[in-house]
């Protein structure tokens, strides 16, 4: 942090609101910005620097593969390679009053057209859980919805008054 001083004030700079979401297993990685300013290097794409505006979030594939001694990572995409990104515009959920992006911080749950695949992977997330989808079209079904402090079953209920599908829970899962 910096600090601006003025007559009549000091304005210290705290710095930016941003969102990381990664996990290793997910098919997307993505930097949500709300406010303030950050720069992305993409590794795979010889460094290059992406700066973000507010309401901005950079998307990309998640190809990270085998650890190697050098890095520490190595991805599924030679070196001097493009790997593919999007820049997108925020999520704004009218329903919810809140960017998709960070509604976790408020403890909900956001989908906008995700697919069902994704979703279960949230969810296992959110509830510590492991969830198995057995069919190929119902992995592909697609939900909008916001969900506030409901548990998983209340949330499979919901989505499947949407779109039909079965499921059991065998020891939380």
């Amino acid at each position: 942090p910096f600090i601006i001083r003025t007559r009549n004030m000091d304005i210290k700079v705290l710095g930016t609101v941003f969102n990381v979401k990664a996990y290793p297993a997910d098919k997307l990685s993505e930097t949500s910005l709300i406010s303030g300013s950050v720069e992305a290097i993409l590794r795979n794409n010889a460094n290059k620097k992406v700066l973000l505006k507010p309401n901005e979030k950079i998307v990309l594939p998640n190809t990270v593969k085998n650890a190697t001694p050098a890095t520490g990572e190595s991805r599924s995409v030679k070196p001097g390679v493009t790997e593919e990104y999007k820049i997108k515009p925020l999520t704004y959920d009218k329903t919810a009053h809140t960017l998709a992006e960070v509604s976790w911080t408020t403890n909900k749950l956001v989908f906008t057209d995700d697919t069902f695949e994704d979703i279960a992977a949230e969810l296992e997330r959110w509830y510590n859980i492991d969830i198995e989808i057995f069919s190929s079209q119902v992995k592909q079904y697609r939900f909008t919805a916001v969900f506030d402090q409901k548990n998983v079953v209340q949330v499979l209920d919901a989505l499947q008054l949407s779109r039909r599908f079965e499921y059991t829970v065998q020891e939380n899962n």
